[in-house]
């Protein structure tokens, strides 16, 4: 009986052991077949010589409108934006943290930046009793980002669209939609604005019956050249770009008198405009037609008083969009903060940017949602027959791309499509100047239509 029980025991240990010994060997092939979680010597070696994230950022603030989100955007969650927002961007990879809510305003239209004395303008309405058409101050704390408010100026005019500062931080430009008209205002030692010291109105129209039944001022800029600093006032009612000469002192305007304004194909609706000087102080500017999809190039010689024969040549039109896509324009209905209506392609944002030594065009098409990059290096250089040379067209990856802007490195371009509520960062590569999607998240914040950056503490 014991020797039987002795042999029971012995079987079952065996079994036993076989069994653990097969379930060992199926787990060790398991584990081997599966190495994703393993990490190798040479993996550990390539992952310490990566560069680490610096921290290294820049202050971002957003401007936006405060109408209520589109179906796009309360379908991704976005909700209704609530004034003037701001992040941080970091020029490493292009990342884009913590956008929150900096200022309530009802409506921050467009942003200008006084970097040195760390100070925000911004042109829009903070409260109801302000009146519709304001510029606002504000103190940056380069520290926390935090924005405190100085003080604002209304603005003679009516639904104020573009705000720009002068090089020397001395005035500011502003212009008026609805009312077609611009203003100058003073800007004081201590960065808070004073009083408005220039008004322009010019009286006009084009064909568009809907669009450009009178004056739309859509954008002023300050151009410093040959030691005069003019503004660049752009109608789009009127399909034309006013020249004024600044009296420095008064902050007083008036019509240049070598070359008054500019003169875009009628019909075009200029929007806003870019501009270089060559080396021969020849100044280029180029304009961004939005009505028609166009780029119109202009090239101003402020030399001399005795060459006046050869101080404007408009050098062209060209569009920003292929000749198939042009069939599908149309201005007969188009989009209002709110209310989502079918549009055709409008051209809407500018910029140009140094690229190995040459000049790269960037500009949005809202409809198709696009970034156009051309080669304009030829009206640097004073060509018998400077032409734009087309390099990329790249997807904004949303829709209604109205605002875009390089950052302080001009490594990266911020495109904010308005009517998806997304922002995307695109790589400027550095030998070409195209784009290339520097991340497929976006960041999400409704009807964003403007931005402008700040340097932090050190």
């Amino acid at each position: 009986m014991l020797k039987k029980q002795c042999r029971i025991i012995l079987f079952f240990s065996l079994f036993s052991l076989t069994t653990i010994y097969s379930l060992l060997a199926e787990n060790r092939n398991n584990f081997v077949e599966q190495p994703k979680n393993q990490t190798t010597i040479e993996e550990m070696e390539e992952n310490q010589n990566k560069p680490q994230k610096s921290d290294s950022f820049y202050w971002l603030y957003l401007g936006t409108s405060t109408a209520e989100p589109t179906k796009e955007m309360k379908m991704a969650g976005i909700p209704k934006s609530e004034g003037l927002y701001a992040a941080r961007f970091y020029p490493e990879d292009g990342r884009i943290e913590n956008i929150h809510l900096a200022v309530p305003m009802r409506s921050s239209s467009f942003i200008a930046m006084d970097d040195e004395k760390g100070i925000l303008y911004v042109v829009g309405q903070a409260q109801p009793e302000d009146g519709d058409n304001n510029v606002y101050a504000y103190k940056i704390d380069r520290k926390t980002g935090n924005l405190t408010y100085i003080n604002h100026q209304s603005v003679k005019g009516l639904h104020g669209c573009h705000l720009s500062l002068h090089p020397k931080r001395t005035f500011l430009a502003v212009a008026n939609y609805s009312s077609g008209d611009f203003a100058v205002l003073r800007i004081n030692s201590d960065g808070s604005i004073g009083e408005m010291t220039g008004f322009v109105k010019k009286e006009g129209n084009g064909p568009n019956q809907r669009r450009q039944d009178s004056a739309k001022g859509h954008a002023a800029y300050f151009i410093e050249n040959q030691g005069i600093t003019r503004i660049f006032m752009v109608d789009l009612g009127s399909d034309k770009v006013y020249i004024q000469k600044l009296n420095e002192e008064t902050g007083e305007v008036q019509d240049d008198p070598q070359i008054p304004l500019l003169k875009c194909p009628p019909g075009s609706g200029p929007r806003h405009l870019a501009w270089s000087t060559n080396p021969e102080g020849i100044l280029t500017v180029y304009v961004l037609n939005e009505l028609d999809s166009t780029l119109s190039i202009f090239g101003l010689d402020f030399r001399g008083e005795n060459n006046a024969q050869n101080r404007l040549t408009c050098w062209g039109t060209w569009s920003t969009i292929e000749e198939k896509y042009r069939d599908k324009l149309t201005d007969e209905v188009s989009l209002v903060d709110g209310i989502h209506y079918k549009y055709g392609n409008k051209t809407s944002e500018i910029e140009i940017l140094p690229i190995q030594g040459s000049l790269r065009l960037y500009a949005s098409n809202r409809g198709q949602n696009s970034i156009v990059v051309f080669d304009v290096n030829s009206f640097n250089h004073s060509a018998a027959t400077p032409c734009p040379i087309l390099l990329q067209r790249e997807p904004t990856k949303g829709e209604f791309p109205r605002f875009f802007m390089s950052d302080p490195t001009s490594r990266f371009l911020l495109v904010a499509n308005k009517m998806s509520g997304s922002i995307y960062v695109f790589e400027i590569e550095k030998e070409s100047g195209n784009l290339i999607l520097a991340s497929d998240q976006p960041s999400k914040l409704a009807w964003c239509i403007a931005m402008g950056f700040a340097t932090p503490e050190e």
